[in-house]
């Protein structure tokens, strides 16, 4: 009889645990579906249920035939148990499965590309993003290791682990086994080559691979756009301002001129010298501004053209040179052409004041030869004599507005003081003294 009730008992458990059993519980281990199959079995025996078993005569009949037993409070102790231990080992799987995900889940960071060998892909820790660069050059020759299935979905808790390298790597890249959405990285390339990496991240940008990369590669055309953007700092303008210490003088010469030329009356000798200033630096803006002008179409951005009023042209072209050679252009041909220019003509100005001291003196000497020779032929007009006039006074000293004592001596020896009076207009007279 008791051999006949575990039969009986065992084939009840086992209709029952058929009838609910999860069709997901195939993905779980052995032990857990052991586990499920005596909770079952003890859950229907404690539910005070009897069942019919399945037999070739009563297969297509789905009905039960139950027949109350009572409970007891074993069987409620035994199903507590059971569902404690139930819930514990499932606690255990889904601990054990989340620090295995860990352990094999690669850090983001830039790896190669399984797609494209020429290239990186930023591994975001769960998946392959969109966002790639080119290799470097040497990471080409570089063996790269070989792809490694992608990791499941990353838990709530992310714990870093080393990632361990093979002993034997390939001689050449080879590419992924499996599709590329389904490869995980082996070795970070950013470990190998941290320098490419970006060094700070872009606040546009939720994706830290886009937030670096994008950073990165901004800069970088920023900086090649800022350098091939401009064109050649050489100006005709630019030149001629350059050069202007040779010909700045000849600008003040055409305005005196004009001046003459439009009132002969006007007095050039009262004119003050902040009004030559003032004359010689127009020219200078009008050269600035259209230098200016062609700066900026060919990309600079030029200085204010009214600095060549200030000590023309040295402001502007100072504030000139730093504009082009913050944008990587050279400038010291044309500040070493106005140096040049500028020495020369400091040197000429000296020479000429020099010189002109002298050839003051050369044409008051000569002056005053003329006006010696000039008196006396009025002498030999007058005695009807030959007569030779000495002067005391050095030819130097022959002013208009002066009187000048001189001896006149005959050829017969007589001697006769004369007073060369020089008038204020250049008019020159003779008077015995």
């Amino acid at each position: 009889m008791a051999a006949r009730r575990g039969v009986e008992r065992a084939g009840v458990g086992e209709v029952e645990a058929d009838l609910r059993r999860d069709p997901t519980d195939a993905l779980g281990s052995e032990a857990h579906q052991g586990l499920r199959w005596h909770f079952d079995l003890d859950a229907a025996q404690c539910s005070g249920r009897r069942l019919r078993p399945r037999t070739a005569a009563n297969r297509g009949d789905h009905r039960r035939e139950e027949a109350p037993r009572p409970r007891t409070g074993a069987c409620d102790s035994c199903r507590a148990f059971l569902g404690w231990a139930g819930t514990a080992r499932s606690g255990d799987r889904a601990r054990e499965g989340s620090v295995s995900d860990t352990a094999t889940r690669p850090a983001p960071g830039w790896y190669a590309d399984p797609k494209d060998a020429t290239q990186a892909r930023w591994w975001n820790g769960a998946g392959w993003s969109e966002t790639t660069r080119p290799l470097p050059s040497a990471a080409a020759s570089r063996p790269v290791p070989a792809a490694a299935p992608a990791p499941a979905v990353p838990a709530a808790s992310h714990v870093p682990v080393a990632i361990a390298v093979p002993a034997a790597m390939p001689a050449q890249p080879t590419a992924p086994v499996s599709p590329y959405a389904t490869n995980a990285p082996a070795a970070p390339i950013a470990a190998q080559h941290p320098a490419d990496l970006p060094s700070s991240p872009a606040a546009w940008s939720r994706d830290p691979a886009q937030r670096s990369l994008a950073n990165g590669y901004s800069a970088m055309s920023s900086y090649v756009a800022e350098v091939a953007a401009v064109g050649s700092p050489n100006t005709v303008p630019g030149w001629l301002m350059a050069t202007a210490p040779l010909w700045a003088g000849g600008s003040i010469f055409v305005a005196v001129f004009l001046l003459v030329v439009s009132d002969p009356d006007l007095p050039i000798d009262q004119v003050p010298r902040w009004a030559w200033g003032l004359i010689s630096a127009i020219p200078m803006v009008a050269l600035a501004a259209v230098d200016a002008h062609q700066l900026k179409k060919r990309g600079y951005e030029p200085p204010n053209p009214a600095l060549a009023i200030i000590l023309t042209p040295w402001l502007y072209l100072g504030a000139r040179g730093k504009e082009v050679r913050r944008r990587g252009q050279k400038m010291w041909p044309m500040e070493l052409t106005f140096v040049i220019c500028f020495l020369l003509a400091v040197g000429a100005g000296v020479a000429a004041m020099f010189g002109g001291t002298a050839l003051e003196r050369e044409g008051t000497r000569i002056q005053a030869a003329s006006i010696r020779h000039q008196a006396e032929q009025e002498l030999d007009k007058q005695v009807g004599s030959t007569w030779t006039l000495t002067c005391s006074t050095p030819d130097a000293d022959w002013k208009l507005g002066s009187t000048v004592p001189c001896t006149a001596t005959a050829a017969d020896g007589r001697a006769e003081n004369v007073n060369i009076v020089i008038a204020a207009d250049g008019t020159v007279t003779f008077s015995a003294a």
